[in-house]
């Protein structure tokens, strides 16, 4: 028989104060006795103890299949009231005050019932996609239009399609540049990924680099797109489905309007609303180690974009040796000269002329294929550090809120 089972048989419902009770018929579930680990676990919120003693509690409590059993639920508020006693929650403890158990401090019990009608925290706060379910929220294809539009200042212009909603639109670069300043100023408090740059320094670029600019900004767009369409918030919005299914000629007005109607994520979610009775009592700590861990990937990302970029330089000048490779092969197999009577009568020259013409062909194929591959890395890394810097200063933007905002719409002095 284990302890906790020996410590159940001297536990009589007669011998558990009345304060236990009431706590327990407070939080536990409508259909039978026991109580939801969540509950419970917004029940520990309400001790203001450390996290450290929290995770003790909560390890020396049994919680088979998500619920706690009544004679466990009281065990826990007993190791509760102990650790606010400031000692060490152990079953050694508890097992020496089984005939008078403590009184934990958690306020009235009549309060309590509201704990088991919030929503779970985990609901409320953290995603429950997987990846799969993400990649299959919309798929958008961004396709080049071949002729520039425009009659006296050109333009590039982009076809983009989502598979969500079985529609093609026409999107300039100043589309995207308005949908994203929008995007930030709803969710000013989420990670917007960032969009490629407009252009290149004029007179930098030639014939040949500016067409690999265009593309190399297409497949940028679409990555940010993709990323905004698969967002599990970010893809409800109307301001997403204005950009992907607006076909009328003034995009940019649409989505401005879109957003005034909308206004700040923060002023109408309700999650933000109760923003916070979801902060832990470790806030700050956990701040704290999350602006650490994204500073140390942040430089880690800068050290891994160093190195593609000079992997990319040698894989360029791989794709230009596989091409001259290629055209040294065609002159060979091309060269029509004639082969004198001596060395002619047995030699295949002809046929390898052939073969060689052929091979040329597939090194100007590899060629093109290392060209383009070469920066799909390099741009990833780049894509990704810019959500590091957005990351950081959504970090920001949430210590302020939670500092200053809050406490001074609770009429308390802020912090910051």
């Amino acid at each position: 028989m284990t302890l906790w089972e020996t410590m159940a048989a001297e536990i009589h419902e007669g011998a558990v104060p009345s304060y236990y009770r009431e706590i327990h018929e407070a939080v536990h579930c409508r259909t039978d006795e026991r109580v939801q680990v969540e509950v419970f676990q917004r029940l520990l919120q309400r001790t203001d103890l450390s996290k450290a003693v929290l995770a003790q509690i909560a390890e020396h409590v049994d919680s088979t299949d998500g619920f706690l059993s009544k004679l466990s639920f009281y065990k826990a508020l007993a190791l509760i009231a102990l650790a606010q006693q400031g000692k060490q929650p152990s079953t050694k403890l508890l097992e020496n005050c089984i005939q008078e158990l403590p009184k934990p401090q958690l306020g009235e019990p009549k309060e309590l019932s509201a704990l088991r009608m919030q929503p779970t925290q985990e609901d409320a706060l953290m995603i429950s996609y997987t990846l799969d379910k993400l990649l299959a929220l919309d798929t958008v294809q961004v396709e080049l239009i071949p002729e520039k539009k425009g009659l006296f200042l050109k333009h590039v212009e982009y076809q983009v399609t989502s598979e969500r909603y079985k529609i093609s639109v026409y999107r300039r670069y100043s589309d995207f540049d308005v949908f994203h300043e929008v995007l930030l100023q709803r969710f000013s408090y989420r990670v917007v990924p960032a969009l490629p740059p407009k252009r290149m320094l004029k007179g930098v670029l030639t014939s040949v680099s500016e067409r690999e600019f265009i593309e190399g900004r297409r497949r940028a767009l679409g990555r940010f797109i993709n990323l905004v369409a698969r967002h599990p918030v970010f893809s409800e919005d109307e301001l997403v489905k204005t950009f992907l299914t607006f076909s009328g000629s003034d995009v940019q007005t649409k989505l401005r309007d879109a957003y005034k109607k909308t206004g700040d994520e923060f002023m109408t979610n309700r999650v933000a609303t109760q923003a916070k009775d979801f902060l832990p009592a470790d806030i700050q700590a956990q701040f704290s180690t999350s602006r650490e861990m994204i500073r140390n990937i942040h430089n880690s990302f800068h050290k891994l974009r160093d190195r593609a970029e000079k992997m990319a330089e040698r894989s360029k000048e791989n794709a230009t040796d596989l091409l001259m490779f290629g055209k040294e092969l065609s002159t060979l197999g091309s060269d029509t000269s004639t082969l004198p009577s001596l060395a002619s009568s047995l030699n295949s020259w002809g046929k390898l002329r052939q073969s060689l013409k052929s091979l040329s062909v597939e090194f100007a194929v590899l060629s093109e294929k290392a060209a383009q591959q070469v920066n799909i890395p390099l741009s990833h890394h780049h894509h990704h550090h810019h959500l590091l810097r957005r990351a950081v200063l959504v970090q920001t933007w949430q210590y302020w809120v939670i500092n200053v905002v809050l406490p001074i719409s609770s009429g308390q002095p802020g912090r910051g």
